[in-house]
């Protein structure tokens, strides 16, 4: 049996549950429906107009992008400028876009964290928590076993991000 979108959404809830999402964030199906079938997914971390047809030419019915594509409420949608074009694209192919932001940089063993251990930290905490008692929240703070210099750090960040 094919999952629909909405399966897809109970599992990115599961791992990045949408109140971990700041405030003046934009997260979750935020183009099509819940309802459509997800057979084929295609993962990015921006949503644009070269990845839109990327789907189609793959025949993806799903897109699941980091930043949202759908920021801040739409006063117009006009198919001249490219993100009326990409939307237009979207709906006509019958696409269904999902956004984790804010909510998947929060989680536990989100992308802080993965971050945090690829540069090789441990004993992490959030910089700004999400509740009291959890280990959730934005941000990392991390401890070295033998501490390196901001030169060091910055080397192995360029490193890590390849940069």
């Amino acid at each position: 049996m094919t999952p629909c979108v909405n399966d897809i959404l109970q599992v990115l809830e599961d791992i990045a549950p949408k109140n971990l999402a700041e405030k003046w964030d934009n997260v979750g199906l935020l183009v099509g429906s819940g309802s459509n079938r997800a057979r084929s997914i295609l993962v990015a971390l921006d949503p644009t107009n070269q990845l839109v047809k990327e789907a189609i030419e793959i025949q993806a019915d799903t897109i699941i992008t980091h930043h949202p594509v759908i920021f801040k409420p739409l006063s117009a949608i006009n198919t001249n400028d490219p993100g009326g074009r990409l939307l237009q694209k979207a709906l006509a192919a019958n696409l269904s876009i999902i956004g984790c932001h804010t909510n998947l940089d929060s989680a536990v063993d989100g992308l802080n964290d993965v971050l945090a251990a690829s540069l090789g930290l441990s004993d992490l905490v959030p910089l700004h928590p999400a509740t009291e008692d959890s280990n959730a929240g934005l941000g990392r703070v991390g401890t070295y076993a033998v501490p390196i210099s901001s030169h060091e750090f910055i080397q192995k960040l360029f490193s890590v991000l390849h940069l």
